[in-house]
């Protein structure tokens, strides 16, 4: 229910998951709440409708606040029902409302009103039509990619804006995100949130909710922003494999395998995923927080891009006056043989018409049979060129092209389909420039053609001398 109810739980009091899962309690359905309780009439001036779902420290119900007509999900804690004497109620409890208080952003859930009384307390929050994330995949249902990458994303956001503002969920995990009808995405649960400010080390007790723990929660490590990135990047392996990245029998034997153990690639689980997400989910998750994503933005960014068939390109708008002329430019003349005998502003005039990109691994950036439109400049990362065989077998690998190197230069000389397929072995960086912005450019474009022409003889000529190997052998 609450993360209040997830918080400080004796380590020495849980020799199981079930024990656990009874002590970290999730909610009860609505229809087991109602067979063994009596809803009440009014709690304060909230006029109550319905029990949403219960937990060991209280329980949260749709209400509707009389004064101003506004539905809301009201969440009482009853004091009576605490069975841990070590938790300091009213610290945590103001706590939740406080650092939820804090957060204004459409991906977190809105407080509207809190009352601390001697055996009751409770919050008011917004009211959202929908199922958490925990229950749609109680369902069973495997989400497409995309509604995968939109939860991701819309988590993200939300958690970002806690971290600007120094907070640390700690308990990020299926039931704590909210997904409503119109699509939107809501973080719920502040209640063992901390600062990022405070040197947080839990010592005796375990705050959170094991499965989506991060190894340093464990070993009573300092905790930061990092352990909301290693329980997204748990989320999302759920999200991708339909189980969680650890299971154990007891609290024991899964700290054990969070600490020392790494977590199935995903995509040996679901056959269909693209093989970055094995990266991604490999850095969210690693063992050591300096090796992980540093901000949650970039675990997103990442799993927006992750599998994704087409290249995202976008105009780059370069000037003289805004170039690092001193990097940038020395560089790209030192590594891009397209650019032999170009002057500075030559190769500014060539940058403002190009579009660039990053390519994950596996993705292809031209593929053999298409229509040739561009000319590409690998600046970063290596990538394969292969040519499909007449058998349909595996693709024959006909080079791997390094930073600085170029390809696609036959669709400036004819109008052809292109003869190979061009994959990203790592993460590339690109440029590519179209026949008809290239044209655009007479002055410039007459040097690069000419090298362009250099490159294609020499490429002949390379090609002539392996043929002439070949036949040597036989």
């Amino acid at each position: 229910m609450s993360l209040l109810e997830n918080a400080h739980v004796d380590k020495s009091s849980m020799n199981n998951i079930a024990e656990q899962e009874f002590a970290l309690t999730q909610f009860s359905s609505q229809a087991d709440i109602a067979a063994e309780q009596v809803l009440p009439t009014n709690i304060g001036r909230y006029q109550i409708i319905a029990a949403l779902g219960s937990g060991n420290m209280g329980t949260v119900y749709h209400a509707l606040d009389s004064l101003i007509g506004r539905a809301v999900a009201l969440k009482v804690i009853d004091r009576d029902r605490l069975c841990n004497s070590d938790i300091h109620f009213d610290e945590l409890f103001c706590a939740e409302v406080q650092a939820i208080g804090r957060l204004t952003h459409p991906n977190i859930v809105t407080i509207y009103d809190a009352e601390l009384g001697d055996n009751k307390a409770y919050f008011a929050m917004e009211y959202i039509k929908g199922q958490t994330l925990k229950e749609l995949l109680d369902s069973g249902i495997q989400l497409p990619i995309d509604r995968v990458r939109e939860i991701i994303h819309q988590t993200a956001e939300g958690l970002h804006h806690a971290h600007q503002h120094g907070i640390v969920h700690r308990d990020i995990k299926p039931a704590n995100i909210m997904l409503s009808l119109d699509g939107s995405v809501k973080i719920m649960d502040f209640g063992i949130a901390i600062s990022a400010a405070s040197d947080a080390t839990p010592s005796s007790t375990l705050a959170g909710t094991p499965f989506y723990m991060s190894p340093e929660q464990f070993l009573a490590g300092a905790l930061d922003q990092r352990v909301d990135i290693y329980a997204l990047g748990a989320v999302l392996y759920e999200l991708l494999t339909g189980t969680q990245a650890f299971k154990a029998s007891d609290i024991d034997s899964l700290r054990e395998k969070i600490i020392g153990q790494e977590p199935i690639p995903p995509s040996k689980l679901n056959h269909n995923l693209n093989r970055n997400f094995d990266r991604i989910i490999a850095r969210a998750m690693h063992k050591s927080p300096e090796a992980r994503y540093q901000q949650v933005r970039e675990l997103a960014l990442d799993v927006m891009h992750a599998g994704k068939s087409e290249l995202n390109w976008s105009k780059i708008q370069y000037s003289f006056q805004a170039l690092p002329v001193n990097q940038m430019i020395i560089r790209l003349k030192k590594t891009v043989w397209l650019f032999n005998g170009l002057r500075t502003d030559e190769i500014v005039e060539f940058l403002q018409q190009a579009d660039k990109t990053v390519a994950f691994p596996g993705q292809q950036i031209i593929r053999e049979g298409r229509p040739g439109e561009f000319v590409y400049i690998l600046l970063s990362g290596h990538v394969h060129v292969t040519k499909q065989t007449n058998d349909n077998s595996k693709p024959h690998i006909l080079a791997t092209l390094e930073p600085g190197q170029t390809f696609g230069e036959m669709s400036l000389v004819e109008q052809s389909a292109c003869s190979a397929t061009v994959s990203a072995l790592e993460e590339c960086t690109l440029l590519r420039v179209s026949q008809a912005d290239f044209w655009k450019m007479p002055e410039v474009s007459a040097k690069l053609y000419k090298n362009i022409a250099a490159l294609l003889s020499s490429r002949l000529r390379h090609s002539n001398e392996l043929l002439s190997i070949d036949m040597g052998r036989e």
